[in-house]
């Protein structure tokens, strides 16, 4: 190897170079070929990665969805639940609501035959009271009339 440096010198001395004085093994039209079957081979490779990538992103995604989708069904389903709890609590007070109300119904009925069973005996006492001292004095009235 040649050097273009000068060390006494100090210059520097270009060296020229002719392009077709280099031998080519191959064909240029074959190497030009063989670059673009590389090319597309890589381009290829490249693209099935992309797609390999799109796809897993769209299970990815596809399953984040389905999670949710179950996640949002099983809070409906709780929320339905609540709301067949809620509405079974207040069938119950309502028909607890509804079982006093009779039971208050028939008290208070009973409550008023016993009042009236007793107004009613102790207005048949008095009536029967004061039937027997009008036929005591009536006796006695008519006691007097016969034997006076």
């Amino acid at each position: 190897m040649s050097s273009s440096l000068n060390i006494n010198t100090g210059t520097i001395v270009p060296i020229v170079i002719n392009p077709e004085a280099i031998p080519v093994d191959s064909d240029s039209e074959a190497d030009l070929e063989e670059i673009q079957c590389e090319v597309a081979a890589k381009q290829k490779r490249i693209e099935e990665a992309a797609q390999a990538k799109l796809l897993a992103a769209c299970e990815h995604i596809e399953k984040k969805w389905k999670a949710k989708e179950e996640e949002v069904r099983k809070a409906e389903e709780v929320q339905k639940a609540e709301e067949v709890r809620k509405a079974e609590e207040e069938q119950g007070r309502k028909q607890k609501e509804e079982e006093d109300k009779l039971v208050r119904e028939k008290t208070r009925k009973r409550q008023l035959e016993v009042s009236l069973s007793t107004s009613s005996q102790i207005c048949r006492r008095l009536i029967d009271y004061r039937c027997f001292r009008n036929r005591r004095r009536r006796g006695r009235l008519s006691g007097w009339i016969l034997t006076g």
